[in-house]
């Protein structure tokens, strides 16, 4: 059994053992909670695996703009985590909160008080119709972009035709372009509207930026942990390619502070009611704590940490930062998302169980895909021969 099969059916079985378990706390936390409640620790655990999942489409979609070395070895698990059938799982995934928890979550705009002009007035964008209509555009877009890469990707492996790595090149500007633009729409119609009042212009690029980072820090975390087989190996000895992984988790860390404190910087300098509604919630009580939390440990550790060559230069102490990126990844959605439906910090059962039964069933989906392709890719030929042949054999 080569490596793709042996790791592809790890995660597999390790991805269906998380869901069981996440649907039984899913469960208890429901009964606990209520509808309410379970509306905003579900939708929490639907959007640290959504972003994970888009954020694996926009590497691949980077990686074939920019056509570099240093992503060939990861290309293969972004396409697992952000393929075509990763964007419809995770589509389905939603159907929750588009059909059963809307109202708890969506209320505001979907049953306006008779006064609420603000409201009323965005009437024509936040109407359920259009709504759904736009969630559904927003999936056809990521869809039709992944299933072009992923498709033309084994038709050159096929074939061997370099037409087709053309084909990738030529579709990848305009792609990110479709991306950040369909990403920037859907998190403004899934988070940023449950406080239909509050509007931000730089919500959408912390969404872009911060799902990019999930995905580079997961391949390197993938690739660091499984680095003792045939297929990592050489990888791992490879410093410039360490060196490439710490780069990118670097450049993306700094990417995500500068445009979620411009985010601040804005609404702080407007200050008019309408835009600091969102602020207001975070700044109130145990969420300041949390937020003063969150500069130290999403920014100043990772941060500090990824300046030190050695740091990057070995394996094992790269993949511990990634590991603590991926983290705090989790803290980060729960700072976006959770203060719109508590006003205190807590991390209940039903967070636990969403979080677990999503992403158990994103890891199985994950694993199956792995199991089926070689784990490198031999349509992007920047690594040497023998190592290709170790996964391919």
């Amino acid at each position: 059994m080569n490596d793709s099969a042996k790791l592809g059916n790890l995660v597999k079985t390790a991805g269906i053992g998380l869901a069981v378990l996440g649907l039984v706390a899913a469960g208890i936390g429901y009964t606990q909670s209520g509808a309410a409640a379970f509306a905003g620790s579900y939708l929490f655990g639907w959007m640290i695996w959504a972003s994970l999942t888009f954020g694996c489409l926009s590497m691949t979609i980077l990686f074939n703009a920019v056509r570099g070395r240093w992503s060939t070895p990861v290309a293969r698990i972004w396409e697992a985590g952000g393929g075509p059938m990763g964007i419809l799982l995770i589509g389905v995934l939603l159907l929750p909160v588009l059909l059963l928890f809307k109202d708890q979550l969506y209320g505001a705009w979907l049953h306006p008080h008779a006064g609420d002009m603000v409201v009323i007035r965005k009437n024509a964008y936040l109407n359920q119709g259009f709504w759904f209509a736009r969630i559904v555009l927003y999936f056809g877009i990521f869809y039709f972009l992944a299933d072009r890469f992923k498709t033309w990707t084994r038709q050159e492996e096929l074939t061997g035709d370099p037409a087709f790595h053309q084909k990738r090149n030529n579709l990848s500007g305009a792609a990110i372009v479709l991306y950040v633009l369909a990403t920037t729409f859907m998190m403004t119609d899934l988070v940023m509207s449950i406080d239909p009042h509050w509007s931000s212009t730089m919500f959408g690029f912390i969404w872009v930026v911060g799902g990019a980072l999930s995905a580079v820090a997961f391949a390197t975390f993938f690739v660091v942990m499984n680095g003792k087989s045939e297929t990592y190996k050489a990888v791992l000895q490879d410093k410039l390619m360490t060196k490439d992984f710490g780069n990118m988790m670097l450049m993306l860390t700094m990417l995500w502070t500068y445009f979620t404190f411009s985010q601040f910087l804005i609404t702080w300098s407007g200050n008019l009611p309408e835009f600091t509604s969102y602020y207001h919630a975070r700044l109130t009580g145990d969420w300041n704590l949390f937020g003063f939390f969150q500069i130290a440990f999403n920014f100043l550790v990772p941060f500090l940490l990824l300046l030190s060559p050695g740091v990057k230069r070995d394996p094992i102490r790269l993949g511990i930062v990634a590991a603590w990126i991926l983290v705090f990844r989790f803290t980060d959605v729960h700072y976006i998302v959770m203060p719109f439906t508590r006003s205190h910090i807590s991390v209940t059962i039903a967070d636990i169980g969403c979080v677990a039964l999503v992403g158990g069933v994103w890891l199985a989906n994950m694993g199956f895909q792995l199991a089926k392709a070689p784990l490198l890719t031999t349509a992007h030929p920047y690594l040497t021969t023998p190592e290709v042949a170790a996964d391919a054999s």
